[in-house]
């Protein structure tokens, strides 16, 4: 899929991107193709998007999609989350740096590794839950494991100093608790 830019159309080669139908959203595109009336060559076809286009002239910083995808979104019965169009681009390229190298996933999405990391990258729920449960590896983990040994737990973290949870909590994370403290959100 060719993705065009008019925001870096006046850099070299940044005019347009190729970007990988993904297999997620190919059901969606294969349902609007069904949809569609014959000839039709947009995505958002028929009336509503002929109308974002005869607003939008020819660019579509006229066509005030914000407002009309909020709509949409209390329709359906949800609450509009901020900054839509920048959180569901920063939901995409986190979940793209889950399964491929950032090169890959910035010129998928158009930014740089740097912008990236800066704007649009997040810490997820399930990051939080693989370091709690051990998946995560580091070196951390091999110290909280050789201290909790030697100070005669079985467990990673318990017996460190600072940690007030006892072992009947259900709670206890295994962490000391000015961790588990300092990174809630």
């Amino acid at each position: 899929m060719v993705v065009t830019s008019p925001k870096t159309e006046h850099l070299q080669g940044k005019g347009s991107r190729v970007v990988p139908v993904f297999a997620a959203l190919r059901p969606y595109l294969e349902d609007a193709y069904e949809l569609a009336e014959a000839g039709e060559v947009y995505v958002v076809g028929g009336k509503t998007g002929a109308t974002f286009r005869k607003s939008a002239g020819d660019t579509w910083k006229l066509a005030n999609m914000r407002t009309t995808f909020g709509k949409i979104i209390r329709r359906a019965g949800l609450l509009a989350w901020p900054k839509l169009f920048h959180n569901m681009r920063a939901s995409c390229e986190t979940d793209l740096m889950q399964e491929h190298p950032i090169h890959v996933a910035t010129a998928w999405i158009g930014n740089t590794p740097n912008v990236a990391l800066q704007h649009y990258l997040q810490t997820l729920d399930t990051d939080f839950a693989k370091a709690v449960k051990g998946s995560a590896k580091s070196g951390a983990e091999s110290a909280a494991v050789s201290i909790g040994a030697k100070s005669g737990a079985d467990t990673i973290g318990r017996g460190l100093p600072g940690n007030d949870k006892s072992d009947g909590n259900p709670n206890f994370s295994g962490f000391p608790s000015r961790c588990v403290r300092s990174c809630q959100l």
